[in-house]
């Protein structure tokens, strides 16, 4: 499977070869969208000076990526930095790869913004309207390759990356007859890492001791969402008898501290609700451009 995202690679490199060769540019570029942490990443490039530009990390509304992303249309550079009116330095591949002028365009997978692809110069020049046309007919091939990239890696994912907590609290659920009410509204929950999961689990072994569970109650929910751009959180409603002490608190906010993330516990209306909150940068993500 490896060997074919790799083939897949390959070919989109000799793409943006004949890009190059096509329109006489210095420089050919692709750049991925995470949408998990918000930012660009230069995947690959032909006619770079160096490789500094894999270290090029790009937010979201930043620079040629950004402005390409939220107009989701062609962004034309002809003389770099005079064209610009805001801060040069938010255009680092322009920088680092000494570019003066530059057309971009969006790549969309399944309707949404997955990346760009630049053509660049490193001498001023004005970019034609059929030049930005036949350059969105050639990423139509390089996004077919990218769908293919990504069915690869959704099978491995279906395959491989089964949620050990989700696991979990369904065996809770069903094998030993917990009244529990599960909520996946933020399915990336199932991709934290191993170790992180493992020790939710934990908490929640600690929790269920605590909860007095009653056939007459309704069932201990437990919500895994979004909390914000940069959380996660799995969000637990208990309507049992909840007996729990400061050393215990203290154990299971320590639990969680240990991967990164924080406890939050209040009552209302006869409920206790209990907020496990998880960096974003817990999630283990295994994008196919990373194989």
């Amino acid at each position: 499977m490896i060997l074919d995202i790799k083939l897949q690679k390959k070919k989109i490199r000799e793409l943006l070869k004949s890009i190059a060769i096509k329109f006489y540019s210095d420089f050919v570029g692709m750049a991925l969208y995470d949408p998990i942490n918000f930012e660009f990443r230069w995947r690959i490039a032909i006619g770079s000076l160096n490789d500094r530009y894999k270290g090029i990390v790009v937010r979201r509304g930043k620079g040629v990526c950004g402005n390409v992303l939220k107009t989701k249309r062609e962004y034309i550079i002809h003389s770099f930095p005079f064209d610009i009116e805001d801060d040069p330095l938010n255009y680092p591949i322009m920088v680092v790869e000494d570019l003066k002028s530059a057309m971009a365009i969006p790549l969309f997978f399944e309707m949404e913004s997955m990346g760009v692809l630049l053509v660049g110069h490193r001498s001023e020049r004005i970019y034609q309207i059929d030049e930005v046309e036949e350059l969105k007919k050639d990423s139509s091939e390089i996004i077919q390759i990218y769908n293919e990239m990504m069915k690869t890696q959704d099978f491995k994912t279906n395959q491989e990356k089964d949620s050990y907590l989700l696991a979990y609290l369904l065996n809770e659920k069903y094998e030993k007859k917990r009244r529990l009410k599960i909520e996946v509204l933020d399915q990336r929950i199932a991709n934290i890492s191993m170790d992180a999961q493992i020790t939710i689990i934990q908490v929640f072994e600690i929790l269920f001791g605590m909860v007095h569970f009653s056939s007459r109650d309704n069932p201990l929910l437990i919500i895994f969402e979004r909390k914000n751009d940069q959380q996660l959180s799995i969000h637990v409603v208990i309507e049992y008898q909840l007996q729990m002490t400061g050393p215990q608190f203290s154990l299971l906010a320590e639990k969680v501290g240990n991967v990164n993330g924080n406890l939050e516990i209040y009552s209302e209306l006869n409920k206790v609700h209990l907020i496990i909150n998880l960096p974003i940068g817990l999630l283990n993500i295994e994008h196919p451009w990373n194989l």
